[in-house]
């Protein structure tokens, strides 16, 4: 079968377990995030077994060496690149295998295509933001989200205090990055921040990577009803999370309640998956849609209630769409 996914971070695991160790290591195999501990869901090498795959990779730059948070410039541009580096030798092992990274839709993967995304664009300042969004996109990325909850000095994230929606400074950076054509991801994004960037970018392939539905579990990473008419007035895609956080309950048919909000809100051709894994404590797991291997025993449980023309969409066809659209024979 194939399969896409708008967010996994499996770009950002190997940094915490030093190089290349953790693709080394079977899924399930718990890994400390501070004191938490997150469960690796997916590899590089379990991709591998779809016929083909698409999966937006995540680079999470505040994520030292260490396993600590950093927000400040310094560190982050260092772990950017750190994490840049290790994640290339890891893709490199398998490109015999039909593992690349791609920059064009011209350019497809024989297996398995990963588009980077930088999640978090705390390394940006005033007097460096045009060389290093030039840098990212000469090194391959072409998706990015500006925050991880946190505020930075381009505006407000999800977990902000005050939502103040976007600086002056974030209003030029966000104009930049939709002039370079970069596909901008809206999680992680304040209410305020999420309509700002839809306003000053309307044309921009914009994205709602990995999250769920405000009206069914009131989360700051979920989406409203008001936010879903945006992103469907602009063609936007949203990933639908594999969060039990999200979606408050670890029980698949809470899930699927989701997706049916998604689907009667008329996005059928908009949803995709978005699942975050590897971004996720063990405590946060949904059953049936706990890891990459579940995915093939997903889709055929999902077959009693949905047609295959919807679940082809909704697993591949949607996502590979919004690529071929946005990452076309200019990026090769």
């Amino acid at each position: 079968m194939n399969f896409a996914d708008l967010h996994q971070d499996i770009s950002s695991l190997g940094i915490v377990t030093q190089k290349l160790k953790l693709e080394q290591l079977p899924l399930k195999t718990g890994f400390y995030f501070g004191e938490d501990e997150i469960v690796k869901q997916s590899s590089i090498k379990e991709l591998l077994a779809f016929n083909k795959a698409i999966i937006f990779s995540a680079i999470f730059p505040p994520l030292g060496r260490d396993g600590k948070i950093y927000l400040d410039d310094g560190h982050t541009w260092e772990n950017f690149s750190v994490h840049y580096k290790y994640y290339k030798q890891a893709v490199n092992l398998y490109r015999d295998q039909g593992a690349m990274i791609i920059t064009s839709f011209l350019q497809p993967a024989e297996k398995l295509s990963l588009v980077l995304h930088v999640e978090g664009l705390y390394f940006l300042t005033p007097e460096n933001f045009q060389e290093r969004i030039n840098t990212l996109w000469q090194l391959g990325i072409r998706s990015v989200g500006p925050f991880w909850n946190n505020d930075n000095v381009l505006g407000s994230g999800n977990k902000t205090k005050e939502d103040s929606g976007f600086t002056q400074f974030g209003v030029k950076v966000i104009k930049y990055l939709a002039d370079k054509e970069f596909i901008i991801d809206l999680a992680h994004t304040s209410y305020k921040s999420f309509f700002d960037i839809i306003s000053l970018v309307p044309e921009a392939a914009i994205v709602f990577s990995h999250g769920n539905i405000y009206n069914l579990h009131k989360h700051d990473r979920n989406l409203r009803d008001e936010q879903l008419r945006a992103l469907k007035e602009i063609n936007g895609l949203i990933g639908l999370s594999a969060v039990g956080a999200f979606t408050g309950s670890d029980k698949l048919d809470v899930w699927r309640r989701h997706l049916d909000y998604v689907l009667e809100f008329g996005l059928e051709d908009n949803i995709c998956f978005g699942t975050d894994f590897n971004g996720m404590f063990a405590d946060g797991l949904i059953d049936g849609l706990e890891d990459i291997r579940a995915i093939p025993s997903l889709y055929h449980h999902l077959l009693k209630y949905y047609p295959e023309k919807i679940l082809a969409k909704i697993f591949y066809e949607n996502l590979w769409s919004f690529v071929k659209n946005n990452l076309r024979d200019k990026f090769a």
